[in-house]
C-alpha cells in the first residue's frame, strides 16, 4: 500500500496542483449558536484565521439539519428510514443552498468558487460536535442555486480535536503484500433485537472481481465472530493493511459517549465491542493506519464528549478513518436491492487507493451527478454525504508493544 498524504503535506499534488487546506472548526453554543472558525492551513505554520465569528439565528438552521436525517424511531429496514428531504429531489437542493448560506463562511464559498480546480486542489476538514456533526457537509451548497456543492470543489474531511493525537499508539507496520481485514455483518443470527444484514450469505456484489483479492477472505466465515477472537485477528503477526467493518452499531449517550459499540457475535449470541473497551485495551485490539466502520451512527461526534469510536479507533493507531453519520437503511435482499452494500462497496475500493479521501469525493460527485440527472434514491445524499473521513496526521511516537 502506498503512502498517502493530507492537507498537512507542504508542496504541490502529484498532478501538480497546488495544495489548498482549510480547518474550519465549529462549536454548538446552546441551541441556537455557532462560534466558528476558519483557518488556512497549507502553510506551515498556519497564519492564524481567516475569518471567526459567532452565529445566534440558528435555531431554525438546527431544526432544518435535523430533518434531514432518516427516521430516529423507524424499525430497522422500514421504508420509513427512505424519507425527507435527503431523498427528495425537489427539496433536497433548496435544503442544501439554505444549509449553505448559513453555515459555510462566506469567504470559503467565494475563495472555492473562484478557484481554478485544474491548477489548485483545495481540501475542506471539518472539525465539530454535537447536532453540526450530523449535517451534511459534502452536499452543501456554495452559490444560492444549488448548482454547486462543497464536494464538486474540495476534499471534505472530519476533524478531531488534536488532544486526541497526544499519547496514542501508532499503526503496526504491515508486512509487504499483507491483505486487509474484512469483517462483514458479523452479529448474531438471532437476538439483539437486530437483523442480519445478509441472512442468506453474503451477496455475489462482495465476489465481483477485484473486490477481494488473492489470500483475503470475507469474515466471518460460516463461525460466530466474538470480540476476543476479533482482537486475535488483529494482532496476526503479518499485521494488516487496513480494516474494514460493515455491520452493526449500537450508539453511546450523552451521559456515556463511550458505550458505543460495534456489534459481534458469539455461541451464544450478541457480543458489544465498545469504545470503552477499544480505548482501555488498544493493544488488544490493535488498528491499522487505515479503518472504516460502516455501521449506522459509527460517527458518534453528535455527543459533545468525544469518547466513540472515532477516537477509540484514532487512539489504537487508525490515521485514516471513515464512519457514517447517521442511520443507514438495511438492504432489501429479496429485492435485489444493495443501495447501502453499494455505498459499503464504495469506501472499500476507496481504502485501496492512494489517496482514499479523493476517490471518496469522486465517487460522491459521480452520485451527485446521478442524483442531478434521475432522483434515484440509490443516488441520493441520504447515502454519500452519510461518510465522514478523519485523516489524522501522524505523530512521532514509539510503537507501542
Amino acid at each position: 500500500m502506498s503512502t498517502w498524504t493530507s492537507w498537512t503535506t507542504p508542496g504541490p499534488t502529484q498532478d501538480g496542483r497546488e495544495r489548498v487546506g482549510w480547518w474550519f472548526a465549529l462549536e454548538p453554543m446552546g441551541s441556537d449558536a455557532v462560534a466558528w472558525s476558519l483557518i488556512r492551513v497549507d502553510d506551515e505554520p498556519p497564519t492564524g484565521p481567516v475569518a471567526a465569528g459567532i452565529r445566534t439565528d440558528l435555531g431554525p438552521v438546527r431544526l432544518l439539519a435535523e430533518s434531514l436525517l432518516p427516521g430516529r424511531d423507524a424499525a430497522e429496514g422500514s421504508d420509513e428510514l427512505w424519507t425527507g428531504p435527503l431523498v427528495n429531489p425537489a427539496a433536497e437542493p433548496w435544503a442544501a443552498v439554505r444549509l449553505g448560506q448559513a453555515l459555510l463562511p462566506a469567504e470559503l464559498r467565494t475563495e472555492l468558487l473562484a478557484a481554478d480546480l485544474s491548477a489548485v486542489r483545495h481540501t475542506v476538514t471539518v472539525a465539530c460536535r454535537g447536532w453540526l456533526a450530523q449535517v451534511p457537509w459534502e452536499a452543501l451548497a456554495l452559490d444560492q442555486l444549488g448548482e454547486v456543492r462543497l464536494v464538486e470543489r474540495a476534499r471534505v474531511g472530519a476533524g478531531l480535536s488534536p488532544a486526541v493525537n497526544a499519547g496514542r499508539r501508532l499503526a503496526p507496520t504491515p508486512c509487504p503484500g499483507a491483505p486487509a481485514l474484512r469483517v462483514l455483518d458479523p452479529g448474531p443470527r438471532v437476538g439483539d433485537g437486530l437483523k442480519p444484514l445478509y441472512p442468506g450469505g453474503y451477496p455475489t456484489a462482495w465476489d465481483a472481481e477485484g473486490v477481494v483479492a488473492e489470500g483475503e477472505q470475507l469474515l466471518p466465515d460460516g463461525e460466530p465472530l466474538g470480540i476476543q477472537e476479533f482482537g486475535e485477528l488483529l494482532r496476526a503477526p503479518q499485521g494488516w493493511s487496513r480494516l474494514f467493518y460493515f455491520g452493526h452499531a449500537r450508539a453511546g449517550t450523552a451521559d456515556t459517549p463511550a458505550g458505543a459499540a460495534l456489534v459481534f457475535s458469539s455461541a451464544t449470541g450478541a457480543e458489544r465491542f465498545s469504545a470503552h473497551a477499544w480505548l482501555g485495551a488498544p493493544q488488544t485490539w490493535p488498528s491499522p493506519a487505515r479503518v472504516a466502520l460502516i455501521a449506522c451512527g459509527s460517527d458518534d461526534s453528535v455527543h459533545l464528549e468525544q469518547s466513540g469510536l472515532p477516537v477509540a479507533a484514532v487512539n489504537a493507531g487508525a490515521e485514516l478513518l471513515t464512519v457514517t453519520r447517521w442511520t443507514l437503511p438495511a438492504d432489501d435482499a429479496s429485492a435485489r436491492e444493495m443501495d447501502t452494500t453499494m455505498l459499503a462497496l464504495a469506501v472499500d475500493a476507496a481504502h485501496r487507493e492512494d489517496d482514499p479521501l479523493t476517490a471518496i469525493a469522486r465517487w460522491q460527485c459521480e452520485r451527485l451527478a446521478a442524483w442531478r440527472a434521475h432522483g434515484r434514491r440509490a443516488d441520493s445524499p441520504l447515502l454519500w454525504a452519510s461518510l465522514a473521513t478523519y485523516v489524522v496526521p501522524a505523530v512521532e511516537l514509539e510503537p507501542a508493544p
